[in-house]
């Protein structure tokens, strides 16, 4: 990805430029991409869980039981 040009102050203030018809599509879009971003971190981590499950790399028990484990 290229760098962006200017500082975020002028990037925000060439987005409150446009019409609200463009604002309203920018802001609709970037939040899709936040919301894609998050997603796969969260599919990333699940992976890693199942793996640590699947391998046994994981602990069970109460919470005071777990906490106890980490006081250790």
């Amino acid at each position: 990805m290229a760098p962006m040009p200017g500082t975020l102050t002028q990037i925000m203030d060439m987005i409150v430029g446009l019409p609200e018809e463009d604002r309203t599509y920018l802001y609709e879009t970037m939040g899709r991409q936040v919301l894609d971003i998050r997603r796969r971190r969260l599919e990333v981590r699940a992976c890693e869980a199942d793996e640590n499950y699947r391998s046994g790399d994981v602990k069970r028990g109460s919470p005071e039981e777990l906490f106890a484990s980490l006081a250790d």
